[in-house]
Order: structure tokens, then C-alpha cells, then sequence
């Protein structure tokens, strides 16, 4: 018999977005009054919401998973269309500079894994577990791992720098200016380098031998062809619905290209926004409603799903703590010692290298987006996973706290001048 208030699969779906919307909306609310990036209090939800281990007749964030990767390739389109590159290029002569703000931690990272795979520890044990392809040897997924931890200690959110940096009026001046250099340098080469390496961890002989190729066609179409195409089209649409309508249907098409060339989903949102026009009035208009709703709806999906394939209880494993502890050092010490010799370069004071420093250790959604990736294509397994993502937490903490302070010293300094 068919019951008309049976609780089905779309109430099931109803009922945990509003625990999501619900339990985000107070840790966002909570972080915002404490000056911490919101990512934080997403991860939090996700956290506590694991912690309740509710029914799986009435909750089940995997039931929405696909909302929550749609609003990261949605946002990160908007990070793409909002970064001014050209702008932030005209200070090239600094480029030399900001890559030792990079390569530090890159290098302290990539041999700190590697000394852990030498030592083949117990706990790294199914890091590949998503890797079949027999024509790969270990030492190349070795490498592939070595190279994700590098990574993972070295970046630096573009989009959470950016947004503290205009909220703390610091965009504007010398420092705020080199982190953001510093910022979109580190996610050229985030987004290059993981490019690389997804490309070169195919499971199929067959597309392995052939990435390079699809890899090739479709950055040559995406950076030379629909610039061009999108310059043709994007001034002759009038209407906001039609805009509207182009632009999700093109941030998912790249999507769906970059991941057919054996790239990541986000990589195509991030091209597409990119290339689109930066100076269309209509699109910036768009672009504000759509940060309401990705960053209203759609992306706490996305770090409740985070914080939920967390697997929080390992954390009280002494072996865990040590490792979260020392790569949490890594990240931070080599983001200050590139700092600190990059602003002995600009002839910075101490006060300022280290605040340099602080505003690079923004770790964030993309920190978010790069675990997510390594773990859905196994190039880590959950324990690393979590141990990351502790670390990207702290980083992120320590960094808003630093920078505030700093902020603060530096105004009180001046004000005496």
C-alpha cells in the first residue's frame, strides 16, 4: 500500500540538508565572530556531525555529495573570474622572489615523505589503495605521493587570502600586495604540478599512455580557442537568464572535459572562470548571486563532507599526533623561513617578513579541494588524509590569529611615526 507521508528518499534528502544548513550556520556564525576563516567551522560541522552518528533512515550526506562538488566547481569558477592576473603580474620582478615562499615548504615536505615511505611505516599501509595499473611501479606512486605531500604543505589559499586581505584592508599595500603575488604563484603551481600528477596516475593503460596527449588538446582549446569564443559570444548576450544559463553550462562542460583528459572537475571550473571576460558587468552582477548561493547552500555540503570522512578518532594514536605535529611544523616553519628571507629581500622589518608569513600559512578551501582529491584517487589513504587536514587547520588558525595581531603591532607602530 502506498503511504502518501512515508518518509522517502527526497525527505531523506530535505531533512539532512537542514541538519547541514542548520549545524553550519552556527560554526560559521561562531568562527565569524572570532575573525576565523569559514572553511573552519564547515570542517567543525562536519566533525560534530559525524559525532552524532545519526540514523541512515533519515541522514545520509553521501545522498548529496554531488550538490556539494557542484558549489566547489561553481566556486572555484568564481575564484577563476576573480583573479586578476594581469594586475598581479605587472610586480614580476618579484617572481624570483615568491617562489622561495613555495619551494621551502615544497622541498621540507616532499623529503619528510619520503623519508617516511624509506622507512615503509605501518600506518602509511594502502595509501594506493585506488591504484591497479600493473604497468605502474612502486616507485613512481612513491613519487606521486612525495610530490602530493610537497604540495600539501606548500600552498596557500588564493581565495581565503584574498578575502582576508580586503577585509582587514591590507589589499592595498606593500605586504598585501606580495601575498597576493605570492598566493596566485603557489596556485599556478598547485594547479600545474597536481595536473601533472593526476595526470600520471591513471588506472587504465590505455588513457595513461594517451594523458598527455588528451592534457595537451585541452589546454591548448581552453587557453587559445574559447577566449576567443567567449569574446565573440559573452557581449552579444543581453539577458541575465541567458547569462546565467552560459555560465553554469560552461563551468560544467570544462569540468567534465578536465576530467575526461584525466584532470580533476575543479581544474575545469577554475580554467573556465579564468577566461571569461573579467570587465562584463553582467557577469559580475551574476557572480555576486552566485557566491550567495554556493557559499550559503552549496559548500557547506562540501566541508560537512570533509569534515565528516574525517576520521577524527585516530588523532589519539600517539603516532598521529606526532605526525600531525611535525607536519604542521613543515607547513608553518617553511612558510615563515620563505617569508622571512623573502622580506629580507624587499627590505621588510621583522614584523613585516613574519606577517608575510602568517598571510601565506592561509590554508583553506583549496586546502580542502587538494585533500579531497588525493583521497578520492588514492594517492592517500583516510589516516593521512586526516592527519592533513588537522594540519591545514591549524596552519589556518595560527595564520588569522598571527595576522590579526601583527595587523594591529604594525598600525600602533605607524601611528607613533
Amino acid at each position: 500500500m502506498l503511504l502518501i507521508n512515508e518518509f522517502d528518499s527526497i525527505d531523506k534528502l530535505f531533512f539532512t540538508l537542514v541538519v547541514i544548513l542548520v549545524t553550519t550556520n552556527i560554526t560559521y556564525n561562531i568562527m565569524t565572530k572570532f575573525g576565523r576563516p569559514i572553511v573552519l567551522g564547515g570542517i567543525i560541522a562536519g566533525i560534530i556531525i559525524q559525532r552524532l552518528n545519526l540514523p541512515t533512515k533519515y541522514f545520509d550526506i553521501h545522498a548529496i555529495a554531488g550538490l556539494g562538488q557542484m558549489g566547489i566547481v561553481m566556486f572555484m569558477m568564481l575564484v577563476g573570474n576573480q583573479l586578476n592576473y594581469k594586475n598581479i603580474l605587472i610586480r614580476k620582478r618579484y617572481l624570483p622572489i615568491t617562489l622561495i615562499n613555495m619551494l621551502v615548504p615544497f622541498v621540507l615536505g616532499f623529503l619528510f615523505a619520503r623519508l617516511l615511505v624509506h622507512h615503509n611505516l605501518s600506518w602509511l599501509n594502502g595509501q594506493y589503495q585506488n591504484f591497479y595499473n600493473n604497468d605502474v611501479t612502486n616507485h613512481h606512486l612513491d613519487l606521486m605521493f612525495e610530490i602530493f605531500i610537497g604540495l600539501a604543505v606548500s600552498m596557500t589559499a588564493f581565495p581565503v587570502l584574498s578575502m582576508f586581505l580586503k577585509h582587514t584592508h591590507l589589499i592595498n599595500t606593500n605586504i598585501g600586495s606580495l601575498a597576493l603575488l605570492c598566493g596566485f604563484v603557489d596556485e599556478v603551481f598547485l594547479w600545474v604540478l597536481l595536473g601533472v600528477v593526476l595526470i600520471f596516475s591513471q588506472q587504465d593503460a590505455t588513457i595513461y599512455s594517451l594523458a598527455p596527449i588528451g592534457f595537451i588538446a585541452y589546454l591548448v582549446f581552453i587557453i587559445s580557442i574559447a577566449p576567443r569564443i567567449f569574446a565573440y559570444i559573452v557581449p552579444r548576450i543581453k539577458k541575465e537568464s541567458t547569462m546565467l544559463s552560459f555560465l553554469i553550462i560552461g563551468c560544467f562542460a570544462s569540468a567534465a572535459l578536465a576530467d575526461f583528459v584525466n584532470l580533476h572537475q575543479i581544474f575545469g571550473g577554475f580554467l573556465f572562470g579564468l577566461i571569461l571576460p573579467h570587465n562584463n558587468e553582467m557577469i559580475a552582477k551574476l557572480r555576486k548571486s552566485l557566491f550567495l548561493l554556493i557559499n550559503t547552500i552549496l559548500l557547506p555540503i562540501y566541508f560537512v563532507e570533509t569534515g565528516v570522512a574525517a576520521n577524527i578518532v585516530i588523532s589519539f594514536n600517539y603516532t598521529t599526533i606526532l605526525m600531525i605535529v611535525i607536519f604542521s611544523l613543515i607547513a608553518l616553519l617553511g612558510k615563515f623561513g620563505g617569508s622571512f628571507i623573502t622580506g629580507k629581500f624587499m627590505g621588510m622589518s621583522n614584523d613585516e617578513s613574519t606577517m608575510l608569513g602568517s598571510l601565506l600559512n592561509m590554508r583553506g578551501i583549496i586546502e580542502v579541494v587538494l585533500l579531497n582529491i588525493g583521497l578520492n584517487i588514492g594517492i592517500i589513504n583516510d589516516k593521512i588524509y586526516t592527519i592533513l587536514l588537522i594540519m591545514a587547520m591549524i596552519c589556518t588558525l595560527f595564520a588569522s590569529s598571527l595576522s590579526v595581531y601583527l595587523r594591529k603591532k604594525l598600525e600602533r607602530a605607524k601611528a607613533r611615526e
